[in-house]
């Protein structure tokens, strides 16, 4: 699962791409000894790669508004409910137009498997992208 949330609605979206639905066989085209070897060669084929593959599944957190400042950073939780390890980094920053470096530092104390915490040092708009970690 790939995802979005917008933290300012809480509504979430799915990035993960329906695949197409195949041709359907008909009874003429496994008649044929050729056809049916060549199918199921092509099945297996799919199915060891994709057995093979792993592709991280991650959260795009979007729109969060960041009060913080070096002084007094603001706590933010995100909950990703991967139930384990997680790395995580910003997508897209939008800030006031200054030239500070946003600071952003995971506090680790605060963390459980599903959820991490997350110190904005600096006032903007962020996206944060979670993805699971191998």
């Amino acid at each position: 699962m790939s995802a979005v949330v917008n933290q300012a609605t809480g509504q979430a979206r799915s990035l993960d791409r329906i695949p197409e639905t195949p041709t359907p066989l008909t009874e003429r085209d496994v008649q044929n000894p050729g056809n049916v070897v060549r199918l199921f060669a092509g099945l297996l084929r799919d199915v060891a790669r994709l057995l093979g593959r792993w592709t991280p599944r991650h959260v795009d957190f979007e729109g969060i508004v960041s009060t913080g400042t070096a002084i007094a950073p603001q706590r933010v939780r995100l909950t990703h409910g991967f139930n384990g390890q997680v790395r995580w980094w910003p997508v897209d920053v939008l800030g006031p137009g200054s030239a500070t470096v946003p600071m952003i530092i995971r506090d680790e104390t605060d963390d459980d498997p599903n959820t991490i915490a997350l110190d904005f040092y600096y006032a903007a708009t962020f996206t944060i992208r979670v993805e699971e970690a191998g």
